[in-house]
């Protein structure tokens, strides 16, 4: 089985992974994370089950395969100048999930999703802090991660725009003051 951060390179197995993420990404933006069956995702894919379970052990690594590539997307569509310029990185994400509020919100509220998924928001907004800020501690920029996460949760159970505005000047006050930047 192909797990997260093994994937091949096999132009079957890219077509059927894509075909998997697409399916899981447009159930959530349609039915929120309640929708994301082995079944409805496979039936949207047109894949089968067993080509499922060749790239993903369970629907939850799946999402957090989707939120890991989705903020991927985020960062490749940022300058390369501009990357370590951890506000706007971080006022980008926090606007793409502003755009799609009730899919990360669902994600990140259900309690049997909200693992992995927040575990894969973690692990990416950690890498790219210590990619932006290489002289910062690793239980720092854990910290920073951890944080900024459960803000975001906050901000999108309470489901306001502004709210979401505002963490984005929390979390940034958050990770200055975690990585004692100035």
């Amino acid at each position: 089985m192909t797990t997260v951060g093994r994937t091949s390179t096999d132009a079957r197995s890219v077509r059927s992974r894509t075909a998997l993420l697409d399916a899981a990404r447009g159930l959530v933006l349609e039915q929120g994370s309640g929708a994301i069956t082995i079944s409805a995702i496979c039936q949207r894919a047109q894949v089968s089950r067993p080509t499922f379970y060749q790239h993903y052990s369970s629907p939850d690594e799946l999402l957090a395969d989707m939120v890991r590539s989705r903020f991927d997307d985020i960062l490749a569509s940022v300058p390369e100048s501009d990357r370590d310029d951890t506000p706007a990185v971080i006022r980008r994400v926090l606007a793409d999930i502003g755009a799609q509020p009730r899919a990360f919100a669902g994600l990140l509220g259900d309690r049997a999703t909200w693992g992995q998924v927040r575990s894969a928001f973690e692990e990416w907004l950690t890498e790219h802090l210590a990619e932006a800020h290489p002289d910062a501690r690793p239980s720092d920029l854990d910290f920073a991660a951890g944080g900024t996460v459960r803000l975001v949760a906050i901000a999108l159970a309470a489901g306001s725009e502004s709210q979401l505005d505002q963490t984005a000047d929390d979390v940034w006050r958050l990770v200055q003051a975690v990585l004692d930047l100035p």
